[in-house]
């Protein structure tokens, strides 16, 4: 008698920057029970740290705040420079920033900008907090950090515009890892097998993933799936890893 699967509950960035993966959980059975939940990033996290899900893709600026975890897949979100939807934007130079409005999405480029405001960019803006439709509120000395889809009609409309991956690389000579497949208790290997072969598969079928997209976005999601944002984990994405988490353990910065 065949031993009953246990349901694998996923939780799944809904930003653009998954579309390879989003599509094929879609359309490549996994041959194993699942429950697909989408969120914005720090609610990844925060399913994975409730027991809401079993696997989640987690910010890797949460992975400091875990006891014991496992990375459980050689893929996930990472940039090796400019990444286009994680950016800061304002309306004076890097001096003048007085106030910085952090983006409610995401901890990982939270972290990252207060980073780089100590140790590359030299400024030390009051940090804001935010809510909802904060981005309206970027004038004057006050900048703000937006990540995700927000960007794509922001792009190209601020007298300064830096892009944090782009900054990163500049300052540490690697890429940058937003992103990794993690879970908090072993899950099963074959589903692992499993989990894995499909998510190769949205990577090696990005142009038909595409195409589930209006026909408008097309040429700039093909720039930015396929030119900026890079899904394999390599190496230097470990060490650039491994970098970040200790340059957030050892900074005197509050994250």
């Amino acid at each position: 008698m065949a031993l009953l699967k246990t349901p694998v509950k996923i939780a799944l960035v809904e930003y653009t920057n998954t579309l390879p993966f989003q599509w094929a959980i879609k359309h490549q059975p996994l041959q194993w029970p699942y429950e697909l939940h989408q969120y914005y990033p720090r609610k990844c996290a925060h399913a994975l740290m409730q027991g809401a899900a079993d696997l989640a893709l987690l910010p890797v600026g949460q992975l400091s705040a875990l006891n014991n975890y496992h990375i459980c897949s050689p893929f996930g979100i990472s940039a090796n420079g400019r990444v286009d939807s994680v950016k800061l934007y304002s309306e004076v130079p890097l001096q003048n920033i007085t106030e910085l409005l952090l983006d409610y999405q995401s901890a990982t480029s939270v972290a990252l900008a207060k980073l780089l405001c100590k140790t590359l960019w030299n400024i030390q803006p009051v940090f804001i907090e935010t809510q909802p439709g904060f981005e309206k509120n970027i004038s004057g000395n006050k900048a703000g950090i937006v990540i995700g889809d927000r960007t794509f009609s922001m792009n190209g409309h601020f007298p300064l515009e830096l892009d944090l991956s782009e900054q990163w690389q500049i300052h540490t000579r690697l890429p940058f890892v937003f992103a990794v497949w993690v879970s908090l208790k072993p899950l099963d290997p074959d589903f692992l097998t499993a989990f894995e072969a499909c998510l190769s598969y949205g990577i090696s079928n990005i142009d038909r993933a595409i195409l589930t997209r209006p026909s408008p976005e097309h040429k700039l999601l093909h720039t930015y799936l396929k030119q900026r944002i890079e899904y394999r984990l390599d190496d230097r994405k470990y060490k650039a890893l491994e970098m970040f988490l200790n340059l957030l353990k050892n900074s005197e910065t509050s994250f």
